[in-house]
């Protein structure tokens, strides 16, 4: 930092140093002495908010369970340094519990790879795997998602008949349907379809989450963009945003 060298190798001309660490106060051992602090600029970086890991979550391939699990649950994203409000929440790390298996956006994409292979590791490991992942808490919520999303009608189905396929109570698998659409759609006409369906739905806000994600998904927001349907419900529900 001070010398400009990586052991004896000089940096190239103009390099800028950039160095991560942790919060003093999560207790891993991270320190730095004052007279190197003072010749940095310290800049403390915030964690994702759940809908900007969501947006990340799905231009990288997460699996719906997972997206509605963290969509549908916000506080796994949350920080204990938010304070007492945070001081019930089960699922992030809390540096006084000395718990090592917590939700946080790396172990929550880390556990896709346990849900996408659940019906080969079995019951039994999938649940060990998972709270070995993102913690006891987590597992036993995720669990619901994996089971609820073995009834749910495909998108493809959805599309065929968007105003005649049963429309699920739960919320959670209203996003997974729609977090599937998000993936797979494809047309305009596809689309406009499956808009009829998102139309039954009778929350405006669990809508909102299919036009929120259609809009910061680089893929689908070539679609979403020029269609008639959507370009509708924004304008009729522009008070959601």
């Amino acid at each position: 930092m001070l010398e400009g060298m990586v052991g004896d190798k000089p940096l190239p001309a103009g390099s800028v140093i950039i160095a991560t660490s942790n919060n003093a106060s999560d207790g891993v051992g991270d320190s730095m002495l004052a007279h190197a602090g003072n010749r940095v600029c310290i800049v403390r970086m915030a964690k994702p908010t759940a809908d900007e890991w969501l947006t990340w979550a799905t231009a990288n391939g997460i699996s719906r369970v997972v997206r509605a699990f963290v969509s549908m649950f916000p506080r796994v994203m949350a920080s204990y340094l938010e304070g007492d409000n945070q001081k019930d929440n089960p699922y992030i790390f809390k540096p006084s519990s000395g718990v090592l298996s917590f939700c946080s956006p790396r172990s929550l994409a880390k556990c896709d790879v346990i849900v996408k292979h659940r019906d080969v590791l079995g019951e039994n490991a999938t649940m060990v795997a998972l709270a070995g992942t993102i913690g006891a808490s987590a597992a036993g919520d995720m669990a619901a998602f994996m089971s609820l999303e073995k009834s749910l009608t495909d998108v493809k189905d959805i599309v065929k008949n968007p105003k005649g396929v049963v429309m699920p109570k739960d919320i959670s698998a209203q996003l997974m349907i729609m977090f599937q659409a998000v993936d797979t759609l494809a047309t305009q006409d596809e689309l406009t379809s499956f808009m009829e369906f998102v139309e039954r739905i009778d929350s405006s806000e669990v809508q909102a989450v299919f036009f929120t994600m259609m809009m910061r998904s680089p893929k689908a927001v070539r679609l979403a963009r020029n269609n008639a349907k959507i370009a509708e419900w924004a304008k009729n529900n522009h008070e959601l945003f």
